[in-house]
């Protein structure tokens, strides 16, 4: 599917796996906001994003299972692969 699918209900669509094999967010990463460079110039990984109620899950936890990983939800509410985008190779 198109960009523009993921765009419109990116909350719950930028996770969702396609016909290929790939997550929505790889495939689409604008769409999703996946990658850090977009807003910052660079691309690197948060230092404050961790999973939701888990501190000890951090970027680092998820470049361990990428893809899998950069599709889970933060404490701040930010995917994965919008948070880590170095170790989601999202840029």
């Amino acid at each position: 599917r198109a960009g523009a699918w993921a765009a419109d209900f990116r909350k719950n669509r930028c996770t969702k796996m396609g016909a290929d094999g790939k997550y929505a967010y790889e495939s689409c990463a604008s769409a999703c906001q996946a990658c850090s460079a977009v807003v910052t110039g660079e691309c690197v990984d948060s230092t404050s994003w961790f999973k939701k109620n888990d501190p000890s899950k951090d970027c680092d936890w998820v470049a361990q299972h990428v893809p899998t990983r950069c599709a889970v939800k933060g404490e701040d509410e930010r995917w994965g692969f919008q948070a880590c985008s170095r170790a989601c190779d999202a840029c």
